[in-house]
């Protein structure tokens, strides 16, 4: 209930910030960024930053050393620590290119092992015959990372681009 309530008044807040805004509850600070897009929100548990529109950029703290391939469009990333997760860090982004799933698997398990990453595991899944999703979880000591590469025919985009979403947690 309190996260729906947050992520109301986030919502809230962002449709009626002029240029910036903060907003205070019992529970969370929520400050806006109009001219760059981006909100935080900090509650008792953590905090959440959030950066949107096309071009964007990589959460603070992304490790230098996970690989990202060539003509990425940054769609939306977001950084968050604390809360019940127990970590330092949570890292996401969202992009898209034009390189192709096969392409993009193909990548991931020659970079990520190449920059000291261990592959834990990876799924993929071919509807009518053709490689429509991949999804992968890596390690490197306590940092765990998962790479999910969407075929832009299996999501709402135009069809050509192809979804990456990386989300990257860090425990000390």
């Amino acid at each position: 209930m309190r996260r729906h309530m947050i992520a109301g008044l986030a919502a809230v807040t962002l449709a009626l910030a002029g240029c910036g805004s903060t907003l205070s509850t019992d529970d969370a600070k929520i400050n806006v960024d109009r001219d760059d897009g981006s909100f935080t929100i900090e509650t008792e548990e953590g905090e959440v930053n959030f950066e949107a529109g096309g071009g964007g950029s990589l959460p603070e703290g992304f490790p230098s050393d996970f690989p990202l391939p060539d003509n990425l469009n940054i769609i939306v990333s977001s950084s968050g620590s604390g809360g019940s997760n127990k970590v330092d860090a949570i890292l996401n982004v969202t992009a898209t290119t034009n390189q192709p799933v096969d392409d993009l698997r193909s990548f991931y398990t020659k970079e990520l092992p190449a920059k000291g990453w261990t592959i834990k595991a990876q799924n993929q899944t071919n509807i009518g015959g053709k490689n429509n999703t991949v999804s992968l979880t890596a390690e490197k000591g306590s940092t765990q990372a998962n790479v999910a590469i969407i075929d832009g025919d299996t999501t709402a985009s135009d069809g050509d681009a192809t979804t990456l979403t990386i989300t990257i947690a860090a425990k000390s």
